[in-house]
Formats: structure tokens, C-alpha cells, sequence
């Protein structure tokens, strides 16, 4: 699927307009940890400008949304208008919360109607999720791939983000994403 993705803020406009030159299978536009709460509005206004300026070459793009549901609903909103080939989920807590999530992508494919269907990447990043893993990866046929989160999953396991620490965690998501039929993101490193 993919095999190198570049994260980009989704208001710093000098790494956007670099972003497409370098090669990256997708380009993932964060509205998340990189952006801070007083900038979350202006960072979804910037996502029509943000996709346009990305789409100049061959990588997908796709938007990191934000956890609280107050603010994932109208990233999700401004990303599929924008016109995004995917969502990224962090903190996937459960099943319900990945369909809460398929179904705000669904509602905004009826306003918006995008060229085709968003896909949903989940990012799981707690212990309690992590073994909900294949609960929440086959949660929605809209979900094409997961990932095993490194900072959030570590700090939630109070330990280091180290290879020795993740590597569990990782090879249980990774398990989980290929008995649903799913793609495994960011396994080893």
C-alpha cells in the first residue's frame, strides 16, 4: 500500500509546497499534533489549499484528523470536501468509535460527493485497544489499514518508545490487520 508517508502540517506552507517533490507514496496533512488548539480552525480552512498544492504530484493525500469527536467531525468534513483519498483515525479506541467516524466520512460523501470513496486508516494507540485490535480494524468495510501508534501506545504502557517496547503492541496490530483482509502500516523501525 504504501511504503513511505510524509507528514506535513497542514498550515506550514514552505513544507507543502516541497511535499509533492519528494517522492512519497502518501502525504499525510495533520490537523492533529501538530497543530495547535488555537489553530485547529485555521488549519481545517487551509486543507482546500493544502490538498490542491500536494495533488501536483503522484502521492496520495490523505488528512490525520483530530481524537476529540468535536473536533474530528469537522476535519472529517473539510477533508472530504477538500477532497482527500483518505482519513487517518489516531487513537481508534473501539469499534464504536470507527464507525462513528466511517459514518461522518459517509455523511460527508453525500454533501461534498468526492470523485470516490474516502478510505479510513485507524491508528491504535492504548493497551485496551490494542488487544480490541481486530474488533476495531474490521469494524467498517471503509477501513483499509492500521497501524500501531508509537508515542500515545508507549506513554498509555508508561514505558519508552522503543523499539523492545512497540514491538509487541505492532506485531498484534499487524496480526490483526491481515486476519481481516487489512493492510499493516509502520510494522518494524
Amino acid at each position: 500500500m504504501y511504503r513511505s508517508m510524509l507528514y506535513i502540517p497542514t498550515t506550514n506552507e514552505r513544507f507543502l509546497a516541497k511535499a509533492s517533490a519528494r517522492g512519497a507514496d502518501a502525504i499525510i496533512l495533520d490537523l492533529e499534533d501538530s497543530i495547535p488548539a488555537t489553530e485547529k480552525e485555521n488549519a481545517r480552512r487551509a486543507l482546500p489549499s493544502a490538498v490542491a498544492t500536494c495533488r501536483s504530484g503522484a502521492s496520495d493525500i490523505l488528512v490525520r484528523v483530530n481524537r476529540p469527536i468535536r473536533w474530528c467531525i469537522p476535519d472529517v468534513e473539510a477533508a472530504v470536501k477538500a477532497g482527500v483519498d483518505a482519513i487517518i483515525q489516531p487513537k481508534a479506541e473501539n469499534a464504536a468509535h470507527v464507525q462513528l467516524t466511517a459514518e461522518a466520512i459517509e455523511s460527508a460523501e453525500s454533501e461534498f460527493k468526492p470523485a470516490s470513496m474516502v478510505k479510513l486508516l485507524v491508528i491504535i494507540e492504548d493497551p485496551a485497544a490494542v488487544m480490541d485490535a481486530r474488533a476495531i480494524i474490521s469494524a467498517h468495510p471503509r477501513v483499509v489499514a492500521a497501524m500501531a501508534g508509537g508515542e500515545d501506545l508507549a506513554t498509555a504502557l508508561e514505558a519508552e518508545p522503543t523499539a523492545e517496547t512497540l514491538r509487541l503492541p505492532k506485531q498484534l496490530v499487524h496480526m490483526a490487520a491481515k486476519a481481516t483482509g487489512r493492510f499493516s502500516l509502520g510494522l518494524f523501525g
